[in-house]
């Protein structure tokens, strides 16, 4: 009886780690995801930062030559 306890308890343990695993795996991949979004956004405030520096340029070149 001890023995088929035990192999019971074994197979319940090596399910639940199957689940951990697939649930830790998920929440790498969502990770990345988040990674990689967070970097296009930085990117774009970057880009969008250095335009409005170049429209605050023009703007001021023409207020001078007014």
């Amino acid at each position: 009886m001890l023995v088929s306890d035990r192999n019971v308890e074994i197979e319940r343990l090596k399910h639940d780690l199957q689940l951990h695993q697939d649930s830790n795996h998920n929440l790498v991949s969502q990770k990345q995801q988040c990674d990689d979004e967070l970097s296009a956004l930085r990117d774009r405030n970057r880009e969008d930062l250095a335009e409005i520096d170049r429209l605050n340029v023009a703007n001021d070149q023409k207020a001078n030559e007014g």
